[in-house]
């Protein structure tokens, strides 16, 4: 039997776990795919750990090659972090069905939130700031003229469900924002009563699978 040649071993980044190994068939195609062509798309490290390719890496180990690798760069992905980076390469050429893009989709929602509030806050400071220039205006052509238009401004408008974190969370990993907003009431349910986690699991596993079997 020929000794497979040494080859540099890496870490996996924690990141790269919240998405499932491909096993079986789908393994094995790969395997062979990168034995007949070579590995066409590199790995990409962070800090020099695994952050995507873990597949192409234990593929490359099983025919004996040297992995091919990058690192990742923040400006080649403007405006993402490192998570929703790696599923934003994996989304769309990994066979998951809805349950798992839903579960992923968990993964991203506070960072995602986190955005959506910094861009709302942004938009209230752009308008707070319109508000008192057209009201300036309006006041100095008339008093009643320019309260008129400052309590225009103070009506809360309604938002916009494309503004919304569960609408951009759905877009991400490509399922319903109904999918999204369901998991993510169960799951805060399951936080509020800790006791009754175990009881919201169990309901959270249910609807995840009729959702598998549905879709």
């Amino acid at each position: 039997m020929v000794k497979k040649p040494e080859t540099k071993v890496y870490l996996f980044h924690e990141i790269s776990s919240y998405l499932p190994l491909i096993e079986g068939e789908e393994f094995n195609a790969l395997v062979e795919d990168i034995r007949q062509f070579g590995q066409i798309e590199p790995a990409v490290l962070l800090n020099g750990t695994l952050l995507d390719g873990r597949n192409r890496y234990r593929a490359c180990k099983q025919i004996g090659i040297e992995l091919k690798v990058r690192e990742w760069k923040p400006s080649e992905s403007t405006g993402m972090s490192p998570l929703q980076y790696v599923i934003s390469e994996n989304i769309m050429r990994r066979h998951l069905n809805t349950a798992q893009k839903a579960e992923i989709g968990m993964l991203l929602y506070d960072e995602v939130e986190k955005q959506v509030q910094e861009e709302r806050d942004k938009k209230k400071s752009e308008t707070m700031k319109e508000k008192f220039e057209k009201g300036a205006l309006a006041g100095r052509k008339g008093e009643g003229r320019g309260i008129k238009i400052l309590s225009s401004f103070a009506k809360k408008k309604e938002l916009n469900i494309e503004d919304t974190t569960a609408y951009k969370v759905a877009k991400k990993v490509r399922v319903k924002t109904g999918t999204i907003n369901r998991v993510k009431r169960i799951k805060g349910a399951s936080k509020t009563i800790p006791r009754l986690k175990p009881f919201y699991s169990f309901l959270l596993d249910i609807i995840l699978f009729c959702i598998y079997i549905i879709i």
